[in-house]
Order: C-alpha cells, then sequence, then structure tokens
C-alpha cells in the first residue's frame, strides 16, 4: 500500500465526536487520579523502582546509605568502588577519618552517616542481605538471624550457634555444620547459597 493510498483510507472515516469524547473524559479521569493521590496523601509515582532495577548489574555491589537524605537506601555500585567516591558521586559531604573514604565497599556494607556528618560502617541487616542474595556469616550471624534462612526452623538455628560456641565461637568452614543435629548433605547444599564462613 503506497503513501497516497493511506492519507486517502484517512479522509474517508474522520475520528468521530465520540471517539474524541471519550478520549477527553479517560484523559481528564487519569489527571484527576494523580492530582487526588498527589494532593491528600502528597504521593507522586515511585519511579526510583524503575531506576533501581537499570542500576543492578552482575558486576556490581549491594551498598546500604543511612542518612537523612533523599539518596537514603540501597544501592548498587561497581566493584573496587570506594566509600569516598559513592558519597562524592551521591553529593553527600562527611567529615571524618581518610581511612574510611578509602575503604572499598563490600556486599552488604552499610554506610551511617550522622547529622554531624561523621562517617560508620557496619553490616546491612540479615532481612536485607537475604533479600538481595548476599549471604550471611555463619560465625556472626545470631539466632533471629538464622531463622530467617529458608530451611532453617529455630530448633537446627539454635543446634548451630550452640555448636559454633563449642569451636570457640568459630566455624572453620561449611563443611563442619555438618556435625550439627539436623543437617545433613542436602541440606548443606542448600544451606551454602545463605551462609558462608569468613
Amino acid at each position: 500500500m503506497r503513501l497516497s493510498d493511506w492519507i486517502r483510507k484517512i479522509e474517508e472515516k474522520p475520528i468521530v465526536h465520540s471517539q474524541t469524547t471519550g478520549l477527553t473524559v479517560i484523559s481528564l479521569m487519569g489527571v484527576a487520579v494523580f492530582l487526588y493521590a498527589f494532593f491528600t496523601h502528597g504521593i507522586l509515582p515511585d519511579f526510583s523502582a524503575r531506576w533501581a532495577e537499570k542500576e543492578i548489574k552482575p558486576e556490581s555491589v549491594a551498598v546500604e546509605i543511612e542518612v537523612d537524605d533523599p539518596v537514603r537506601g540501597i544501592h548498587f555500585v561497581p566493584f573496587n568502588t570506594t566509600i569516598g567516591s559513592l558519597l562524592n558521586r551521591l553529593g553527600i559531604e562527611v567529615i571524618g577519618e581518610k581511612k574510611i573514604s578509602e575503604q572499598l565497599i563490600t556486599p552488604g556494607m552499610k554506610i551511617k552517616i550522622s547529622n554531624k556528618r561523621d562517617v560508620t560502617v557496619e553490616e546491612m541487616a540479615a532481612d536485607k542481605r537475604l533479600a538481595l542474595g548476599i549471604p550471611l556469616d555463619v560465625n556472626r550471624a545470631s539466632l533471629p538471624d538464622l531463622m530467617l534462612v529458608p530451611g532453617l526452623g529455630e530448633k537446627t538455628a539454635s543446634a548451630i550457634i550452640a555448636f559454633r560456641s563449642q569451636q570457640g565461637g568459630k566455624i572453620k568452614k561449611m563443611e563442619d555444620l555438618l556435625q550439627v543435629p539436623g543437617i545433613k548433605e542436602k541440606k548443606l547444599a542448600s544451606l551454602k547459597k545463605f551462609l558462608v564462613c569468613r
């Protein structure tokens, strides 16, 4: 079909008045819903989730920023990024040791920035780590943390903590968990997705 045929076809079937009216009504209803949500609840559409999806790459590291600022939340940064370079990229000025700003970001790191702009580094909460696919350190995990791991109940989690205490507070390798009652080869294989020994 040639261009002239398309033009002739369009000219033969003009848009009907009822179609124009319907389109106008639907558009106005969409605007009204948006304005109602904005003025009654102060809610704007959250496009940050879409942007975060684009940010996640296989070669990135998840880090949590805790600060009274709009950049608060979980960020995905390339490997070998320093704390200082991330904070500069986010436009956060901090006061503190140069040693912390030169520290490399590791998976599951939490960076807290106080009102005085002091920086402290901690680990992200266990539930967030697991949700992001970052394994927990079996030597540092508490009973509630271990109970978040799929396949571990209170009884087995308590047994892991008791075993860790018997080992002097440190489990050297994941295979040592086979000595814990309730953990066999198959369960250990599934736990390796969620737990590591550091």
